[in-house]
């Protein structure tokens, strides 16, 4: 995984802070986080990207798009930018307007740019986010520059290029790296179970459990502490963090559908009904009824 500076949180990982509190462990784990989602494993993490021809490579997304707002995503400098999509390169968004999390001063507001990303699709934020796949450089086509705060190999690799949206479009189209499509960070859970039953089949992990401890908040989701207090389906200890959803408060107990992802980390199986905050109205006996 590529190197990075660390410090002060566990979601946006740049080169010079993003993000990072409580990083170490899950540093140990291999785990880089930028706003707020995990990195996906990639040899070319090793070394720093010194050709056009690694980024486009490493990118699930380029697109070209207008930062039409920036809205503070915390109080580590990182913004949360909405652009529309007005041309895609490379993937498909799904949607006229996506989510780009990087530092604050980054992006422009009514600037066009050529943007290579990863995406990450994870239950516990509202929708795909996306991170630039490289912070050694930012294209800005309205003013036909590269900002770089290194003069970096693909910095000088992509100054070559003629810095204009037809050109380096059509350049990127034709290389074959446009066409390999990296895995994606996605913890395959789903908007909303059909019903309760697909809901206990899609979970690795059922669980009662009392948030103890907010380790870590921002616009979109809390990360906590918890004591387990029985398991339904699965194994779960007190020794992970969980993204819940901005309504958890500690001293309440919730009942959570959680799946299991290949590092052993846990995520809440479905975006909209996986917590449940237990009251005099909720039946735990039909929630578990077929498990």
């Amino acid at each position: 995984m590529r190197k990075i500076i660390v410090s002060i949180f566990i979601f946006m990982l740049i080169g010079v802070a993003f993000l990072y509190a409580n990083t170490s462990y899950h540093m140990q784990k291999g785990e880089n986080f930028e706003s707020g989602v995990r990195y996906s494993s990639h040899p070319m993490y090793m070394d720093e990207l010194n050709t056009l021809e690694e980024l486009v490579e490493l990118s699930n997304n380029i697109i070209i798009g207008v930062p039409l707002t920036a809205e503070k995503f915390n109080d580590s400098g990182i913004m949360k930018y909405e652009f529309k999509v007005k041309k895609e390169i490379k993937g498909v968004a799904g949607s006229v307007t996506i989510d780009v999390y990087a530092l604050d001063g980054t992006y422009k507001e009514g600037d066009k740019y050529l943007l290579f990303l990863e995406s990450f699709d994870l239950t516990a934020f509202p929708r795909t986010s996306y991170n630039s796949a490289s912070r050694d450089v930012v294209i800005n086509l309205s003013n036909k520059s590269i900002k770089s705060d290194i003069d970096s190999p693909l910095a000088k690799n992509i100054r070559k290029l003629k810095i204009n949206e037809k050109d380096l479009s059509e350049h990127i189209s034709k290389l074959p790296q446009n066409d390999i499509i990296p895995k994606k960070v996605v913890n395959q859970g789903k908007e909303k179970s059909a019903s309760n039953e697909e809901r206990i089949t899609i979970s690795d992990v059922i669980v009662l459990l009392t948030p103890t401890e907010i380790t870590l908040e921002n616009k979109n989701v809390k990360y906590a502490n918890y004591n387990v207090e029985k398991v339904f389906k699965g194994q779960l200890d007190n020794s992970h963090q969980i993204a819940f959803s901005l309504s958890i408060e500690t001293g309440k107990s919730y009942f959570v559908f959680l799946k299991e992802d290949e590092n052993g980390s846990y995520f809440i199986s479905t975006r909209q009904d996986s917590v449940i905050e237990i009251d005099e109205n909720i039946n735990i006996q039909e929630l578990t009824n077929g498990i």
